[in-house]
């Protein structure tokens, strides 16, 4: 982002607090609208290079995060050069009351999913390497003890060819913002 992005943060900073005021206030409304101007200014889309995307030369990836309010993701495709990321969709959605009641394992293999649904509906069943920031989500596409619906989330998720891979401790940024409905 441009370094006039500083200046809108702080009204949007305040709504990642445990205080925060739910609908956003006018103040914090007016912040994010500039602030996806200057997303809109800052990238541009780019284009799947689908040749080594399926032969994993350079995959698709894809970090989703969910939170109380709603999930998001963004999937993005390395430049040849591996030092630009290549955004080819953000995608983002609101949870129904009953599902912002689920358990954070829950919210977070459901945005994964949701995310690589959204992305399938544009880009194909091209596979990609799902970030996520939650280990022990990796556990449960090896055990046979995980539930269910998880096991058939997983299993929807890895259809393509996709896989779940851990992010090691860092943040989901990329999964983070989309995620963050105002109510």
């Amino acid at each position: 982002f441009p370094k006039e992005v500083i200046l809108v943060l702080p009204p949007l900073t305040a709504q990642l607090r445990k205080d925060a005021v739910w609908p956003m206030p006018e103040t914090a409304i007016k912040a994010k609208l500039v602030l996806q101007t200057l997303a809109c200014r800052a990238i541009t889309l780019a284009t799947v290079d689908e040749v080594d995307a399926i032969t994993r030369v350079r995959p698709l990836e894809q970090i989703a995060d969910g939170c109380k309010a709603g999930w998001g993701g963004t999937v993005y495709q390395m430049s040849p050069c591996r030092r630009f990321m290549g955004v080819v969709g953000i995608y983002s959605g609101l949870l129904t009351p009953a599902q912002a009641q689920a358990h954070p394992r829950r919210t977070e293999l459901m945005a994964q999913r949701e995310t690589r649904r959204a992305a399938r509906k544009h880009l194909g069943r091209i596979p990609a390497d799902c970030w996520t920031d939650h280990a022990h989500l990796i556990t449960d596409t090896k055990s046979a003890e995980a539930d269910a619906a998880s096991i058939r989330w997983i299993a929807d998720l890895e259809s393509d060819g996709s896989g779940l891979r851990n992010l090691v401790g860092r943040a989901a940024h990329l999964g983070d913002g989309p995620s963050r409905h105002d109510m």
